[in-house]
């Protein structure tokens, strides 16, 4: 038959008792796991727990910012640029002086001058000249032949300056009139035997009149006294006009008249 056990009598187990010094190290332990947790639960910086101290979410290339001043209450956020650009500099002091630049194009010939004053000496002093397109006011060849005819008539029987054309076509219809001692050159001399290839007075006047016209008088001139035109010259000039006009106009109030020197 089976053996009764026998009971065990009872044992007394005497606990150690902790010392108060050992009770607060406990309860400081406590306290320091608590905090931990507290870390780890809000996102505080520490270097143990899940996460490292660093809040949660966020995603690549955001980094932890703050959101107020408040001790570690901080957030993800994604970069922004820099701020505003700051204010202009001083400017430099200016650099050397470049080289010279290339010379440019030699520009248009001005117009003639006025003529000079007689010179001192014991000779006949040059005249000077005047450019014909330059020197007489007009919209046209007309309006300065008009121009030219009023400035020969005033300088007439005097020693005024030679008149130069260039070497062009002039097409007129108003006479040249034949006041004593007008000069009229072709400007670059050229024979007159090459046909339009110099300058040339082209006479579009009215049927029946003249490329040039008799003045019928002449003031500073006491010799010849009837009004005849003296010491006049044209000189290069290819004159021209269809055949129902005159060189020098027909007429009979000038019978017995010369062209004196001319």
């Amino acid at each position: 038959m089976p053996k009764t056990p026998k009971s065990e009598e009872p044992r007394t187990v005497v606990l150690p008792v902790a010392t108060d010094q050992e009770l607060a190290q406990v309860s400081a332990r406590v306290d320091e796991l608590d905090a931990r947790v507290d870390v780890i639960e809000q996102g505080k910086p520490d270097s143990g727990g899940e996460g490292g101290g660093l809040p949660p979410g966020g995603t690549a290339g955001q980094v932890v910012t703050k959101v107020d001043a408040t001790d570690f209450n901080a957030t993800w956020a994604t970069p922004t640029g820099g701020g505003e650009p700051g204010p202009a500099g001083p400017q430099g002091e200016p650099g050397p002086m470049g080289p010279p630049g290339p010379q440019g194009e030699q520009g248009e010939p001005g117009p003639m001058g006025p003529p000079g004053p007689a010179g001192s000496g014991s000779g006949t002093p040059f005249r000077g000249a005047v450019m014909f397109d330059d020197y007489f006011q007009g919209a046209d060849t007309n309006a300065k032949i008009t121009a030219m005819n009023a400035w020969a008539k005033a300088h007439n029987g005097q020693r005024m300056p030679y008149v130069v054309f260039d070497n062009r076509q002039y097409d007129h219809s108003v006479p040249i009139e034949l006041w004593s001692g007008l000069t009229c050159i072709a400007n670059g001399g050229m024979p007159a035997r090459e046909y339009q290839r110099h300058c040339v007075l082209n006479y579009v006047g009215a049927s029946g009149s003249g490329q040039f016209k008799w003045t019928g008088q002449q003031s500073n001139q006491s010799y010849p006294s009837d009004g005849s035109p003296r010491d006049i010259t044209f000189s290069g000039f290819e004159f021209r006009a269809h055949t129902d006009k005159d060189f020098i106009p027909a007429t009979t109030d000038l019978n017995g008249k010369t062209l004196w020197y001319c």
